[in-house]
């Protein structure tokens, strides 16, 4: 978890005196391990680092420190170099080549404090400490050829550690992660310095080998955060990025002022009946304590996290609160936070229930979301998200806003809670509480008209679950549903049994919540009698679908041709609904206000999958399977799927949920078989993902389906060997792209029909292309070409992605004439299709636009460039790779004319966005940090600025790993200049 990460980076030492008697040998460390810092506040690490400089103030004798004061800036000790090396005698050779090997060192001390003072603003520190300490070492060290080897070399070392970390520092925000490997870094290093001058001063005829263990331990620890500093930086390449409040500026700006077509409050909540919630007063409070807005409306970012066992109620005090206190708010939404998939969806459907898209308008998930980031800091409106069920708060992190609202958060983790603010641990109810929502569940108002046998026995079940909610409204449910009384259950409870196969997930739970569960259960079985068993063959189903927001479409019989047994109650609504019902009656299920939808517990999913055979497991499983697969759009032919995302949008969740069940379970010892709809549906299910720019979850689903293909010879596989290829190709991969494109060649050529063959070739053509074998690429596109053409309607499209392929590939080989003749033929066929903002007309502009500036028409250049824009901001996808790529394309075009400010915008625009696609497109970041460091450079900034330096570093280090990770050699006898090899780490769409 993040914060005991954080832990170790560093610890702040706020309260640690000098002790005067120290003795002359150096102290093994002068940093505590005891303080979390990511609770620490900005004037805290401030203040540790002036408790370090006073510590070393403290071992510094009064005359060294008053000389050394004097070189107490980088220049100072550079001149100061230069000095003694012009003394240099016969008895001090060591002299001859002190500014060449010091110098380095200075430089290098200069740019990480730079890092250092940076980090820490807008607060104001002191660095001089740094170089006043350098020169009083070089001063006592220099005395002695053999004391100045030897700690020549220990700065060496130290200097290696903090190139390390500067090169890597700019890959991490600057927050308290960066914060605490820079105050680590220095205050072991200081600390070091001093104590090493205070022991050559007071041991000046010792050699330095009674402090190598001291500077072992102060390298060791500079080490290990250059490593944690790493270990961010890879994070922050792999996953998108933390958000702050300039970066949700810069996009609103980018998008410009969003309007929301409702009326508020707008209040988007699970069905919640407050006749079933009783108590938690004190608990509520505290909630609306922390996050009632002020009288002036929001002025600050307010975070409450609740935590606790499942079933113990958290989710349902959260509705309770947005229910109870939602004249509080504007607008109210949950967000179902248990993986990535579910958050995004969420936010998709707060972009759908603000109306901040067209409702009929297809975008992507990472669109929503940054559509719903922008309301929440434009709006002015007072809002609360509620995030339910957090499993992870890295899962999270990247969603969290900026702006200022209310957050309240679900989980059943105390790490997770505390990481954003005040937090609460949701205990089970006491003996009253219990009481008092029993009763209110059984509807005993007057509890005089209750027989005393009736109180007795209730008091005695409920002591027996032990306050857990979850227990007492099944509890209350059974009760009901069985008519018989309190008494009457008792009996029944007191000889109830618990199957125990030794699989049970159950053991944080006392015996008599599994026993209700049980008698519920049985119960099923006994009404299946008389009801068909529908209810129960509906539980076993539900269980293995994601337990939020289950609509009741799934169940469309008429989808299912010859209808498995399981499945009958699927034919008639009547029987669906009467099932329903009886799991809704015995508190199993809760129903969406609308009763179109269903939820349900996931400990109820867990003791329901406990208490079936394996056979039954199995069963169910494939009808699960089946329902999702026959509801699920179909990818066939190559075809996109775009105009079903509302669809698949509907039931992905929980096809991605049955992949993962299938993935749990598979291995253990009574695993889950793959059912054969299982790859057919997770095969049109990574491709959906893959259009709405998911691909991480893509590739998941893609190697869950592969694992349960038997025959690697199939049509299946190679449509999932298909998929992958094309997400590794979009990703810049071409090494993992080609031999995916290889496989589904030769399967499709022998066995698949002419257009899923002729799309694999012309993907295929599209990758040799990119790896600058075009004469290659044109005759594979030709001969994709020749089959598409002969498709009819059912090939037009993917006909004119071939003929924009063979525009890029010509273009590539100097011809622009065919270039854009192609172009123009494939805009022919798209244009009436999708019109002028439609689908792909972004990459006829961007194709016209590079052919155009190959040419040198500049102006020509510059409005298709800008018309691709347009499309792209009519289609409401502010934050496209895409547009990023525009935009460097325009910035190019402003720096031939020497526009060199509007370049540098252009620049500065292009990279924000960049940085949201650091795991998808780290390419398009370095070719923009390259092109920015030499428009700095044109400029007037010197080449040593750190803002060029740094910009250069990251583009050189992170063409370096694309280059020798993902991209084949160039060709023999090609030639490319610095330009076109910033070119190649970017998708070959947006070269």
């Amino acid at each position: 978890m993040e914060d005991s990460l954080l832990g170790s980076l560093i610890s702040i030492d706020l309260d640690r005196k000098v002790d005067p008697k120290q003795t002359c040998t150096p102290a093994t460390s002068d940093i505590s391990d005891e303080f979390d810092p990511s609770f620490i506040e900005l004037a805290d690490f401030v203040a540790s680092w002036e408790h370090a400089i006073q510590q070393c103030r403290g071992k510094l004798s009064q005359k060294d420190y008053e000389q050394a004061v004097q070189f107490s800036t980088p220049e100072k000790l550079l001149e100061d170099l230069k000095a003694r090396e012009r003394t240099k005698t016969s008895r001090t050779p060591w002299l001859s080549s002190l500014y060449i090997e010091m110098a380095p060192t200075v430089r290098m001390l200069e740019k990480t404090s730079t890092i250092f003072l940076l980090a820490m603003q807008p607060k104001s520190i002191e660095t001089s400490m740094i170089y006043v300490l350098f020169y009083v070492i070089i001063e006592l060290s220099l005395q002695d050829g053999q004391r100045w080897a030897k700690m020549q070399g220990m700065l060496e070392r130290a200097t290696k550690s903090l190139r390390l970390c500067r090169h890597t520092a700019v890959w991490v925000d600057i927050d308290e992660e960066l914060r605490n490997v820079l105050l680590k870094m220095f205050k072991a290093l200081i600390l070091f310095w001093a104590n090493s001058a205070k022991f050559m001063r007071t041991n000046p005829l010792m050699q330095l080998s009674s402090i190598e263990k001291q500077f072992e331990t102060t390298i060791s620890e500079m080490d290990g955060a250059v490593q944690i500093l790493e270990h961010y930086a890879s994070m922050r390449k792999l996953a998108p990025s933390d958000r702050s409040l300039d970066h949700d500026k810069d996009m609103a700006a980018f998008r410009g002022p969003l309007r929301s077509q409702v009326s508020f409050p707008c209040h988007d909540l699970p069905h919640h009946d407050v006749n079933e919630f009783c108590g938690r007063v004190k608990e509520l409070n505290l909630i609306d304590e922390a996050l009632r807005p002020s009288p002036e409306g929001m002025i600050r970012q307010q975070s409450y996290g609740v935590y606790g066992m499942g079933g113990v109620g958290k989710s349902r005090l959260a509705l309770a609160y947005a229910t109870r206190f939602r004249t509080h708010f504007d607008a109210i939404f949950l967000i179902e936070s248990e993986n990535p998939l579910a958050i995004s969806r969420s936010f998709t459907k707060i972009s759908r229930k603000l109306r901040l898209r067209d409702q009929n308008q297809s975008g992507n998930a990472e669109e929503d979301h940054e559509l719903v980031q922008q309301w929440l800091l434009e709006s002015g409106m007072r809002w609360l998200l509620i995030w339910d069920n957090v499993e992870n708060f890295e899962q999270i992190r990247a969603y969290w806003p900026s702006s200022t609202g209310s957050l309240l958060l679900t989980t059943r983790y105390k790490t997770v809670a505390i990481m954003k603010g005040e937090s609460l641990a949701l205990k089970p109810f006491d003996e009253s509480e219990a009481w008092a929502l029993f009763t209110k569940l059984m509807k005993w108002n007057e509890l005089a008209m209750v027989e005393e046998v009736e109180i007795e026995a209730a008091k005695l079940l409920l002591s027996k679950l032990q306050g857990l909610a979850l227990g007492i409204r099944q509890m209350a449910a059974l009760i009901k549903v069985k008519g018989k009384g309190v008494a009457n259950f008792l009996n029944r409870y007191k000889k109830g049994r618990l199957r125990d196969d030794g699989s049970s997930k159950l053991d944080d739970y006392n015996f008599s919540l599994d026993t209700i569960w049980q008698t519920a259960f049985d119960t099923l079985n006994q009404k299946g009698t008389q009801k068909k068993g529908y209810g129960f063959q509906l539980l076993g189903i539900i269980t293995y679908f994601s337990p939020d927001c289950i609509p009741n479409t799934i169940f469309d019989g008429t989808r299912l041709g010859e209808v498995p047994a399981l499945l009958t109650f699927c034919k008639d609504e009547d029987d669906l609904e009467d099932a329903l019902e009886e799991l809704t009656e015995l508190a199993l299920i809760d129903a969406a206000s609308d009763h179109q939808a269903h939820s349900i517990h996931r400990l109820v999913q867990t003791a329901f999958g406990t208490h079936l055979s394996l056979q039954d497991r199995q069963a169910f499983f494939d009808s699960a399977v089946l329902l999702i697969h026959k509801a699920f759009p179909r990818q066939v032919e190559g075809r996109p799927l775009h105009l079903q995302w509302k669809v698949c949008e509907a039931y992905i969740q929980h096809a991605k949920h049955l992949a993962d069940q299938y993935r749990e379970f598979k291995d253990m010892p009574r695993p889950l078989e793959a059912p054969p709809d299982l790859a057919e549906l997770l095969k049109s299910c990574a491709w959906y993902l893959h259009e709405t720019g998911e691909k991480t979850d893509a590739l998941e689903l893609v190697s869950i389906a592969m694992s349960t293909c038997s025959d690697r010879d199939s049509i299946l596989y190679a449509h999932l060997a298909n998929t992958a290829g094309s997400i590794y190709f979009e990703l810049n991969d071409l090494k993992k792209a080609r031999p995916h494109f290889e496989a589904v060649l030769d399967i499709r050529k022998r066995r698949d029909t002419q257009e899923e063959y002729c799309c694999t070739l012309s993907n295929m053509a599209n990758l040799l292309s990119a790896e600058g074998c075009v004469d290659e690429a044109l005759s594979a596109f030709a001969e994709a070409e020749g089959i598409r053409s002969k498709l009819g309607d059912d090939g037009i499209i993917g006909l004119a992605l071939t003929y924009l392929g063979i525009g890029r590939a010509m273009n590539l080989k100097g011809d622009q004439i065919s270039a854009g003749a192609k172009a123009e033929v494939a805009k022919n066929i798209i244009l009436p299709r999708f019109g002028v903002h439609g689908h792909f007309m972004q990459d006829v502009h961007y194709l016209y636009g590079n052919i155009e500036r190959s040419k040198g028409n500049l102006a020509a250049a510059r409005s298709h460039y800008k018309q691709s824009l347009n499309v792209i901001d009519e289609q409401k996808m502010p934050t496209s790779i895409f547009k990023a790529a525009c935009l460097y394309k325009l910035a190019c075009i402003d720096i031939s004319a020497s526009d060199l400010q509007s370049a540098k915008d252009l620049l500065e625009s292009a990279l924000v966005i960049a940085e949201q696609h650091k795991q998808d497109s780290p390419g398009e970041i370095a070719r923009i940090l390259y092109k920015q460091a030499g428009l700095l450079q044109a400029m007037g900034f010197d080449e040593d600025d750190p803002d060029v330096a740094q910009k250069q570093v990251v583009a050189i280090q992170t063409r370096a790993m694309i280059e020798s990770e993902k991209l084949p050699p160039e060709p023999m006898g090609t030639q490319l200049d610095e330009e076109a090899r910033y070119n190649r780490l970017v998708c070959a769409f947006l070269r």
